[in-house]
C-alpha cells in the first residue's frame, strides 16, 4: 500500500494468498494492531482517489506457473516498484483466472449453456 500512495496510477489490485489477511481486513472485529493500520492507511488511500481492490489467489493448488508469481512478487518486496509494469504480470493474472472461470463453469451442472 505504501508503494501505491506514491504512484501516478489510480487502479490497483493486490494479489496475496493469504485469506485470512483478506478475512481479517473483512471483519468487523479488529483484534490486531496491525490490521486497524492498515485499514487506516487504506481508507486514507481510497480518500486520495485511489482504487484498490483484493484479490485472494489460492496458494499450492497446482497452478502453473505459480512459484514464478511467487518468485516475483518476493522480488518487488526488494525492488523498486516502478521497474515493474502491469504488463509484467498480465499473462500470469489472465491465465489464472481463466483457471477459475473454467472449473467454475465445468461444476455447473444446472447451465443449459453447459
Amino acid at each position: 500500500l505504501q508503494s501505491i500512495q506514491s504512484h501516478k496510477a489510480s487502479k490497483f489490485i493486490v494479489f496475496t494468498d493469504s485469506l485470512s489477511s483478506l478475512q481479517s481486513l473483512s471483519s468487523f472485529k479488529i483484534t490486531h494492531l496491525l490490521v486497524l493500520q492498515l485499514l487506516e492507511f487504506y481508507n486514507f488511500l481510497l480518500q486520495k482517489g485511489k482504487t484498490i481492490v483484493f484479490c485472494w489467489i489460492p496458494s499450492h493448488m497446482g497452478i502453473r506457473d505459480d512459484e514464478k508469481v511467487d518468485s516475483i512478487a518476493k522480488t518487488a518486496l526488494n525492488s523498486d516498484m516502478s521497474s515493474f509494469k502491469y504488463s509484467d504480470f498480465k499473462p500470469f493474472s489472465r491465465k489464472y483466472m481463466n483457471y477459475f472461470w473454467q472449473l467454475e463453469w465445468d461444476t455447473l451442472d444446472s447451465n443449459k449453456l453447459h
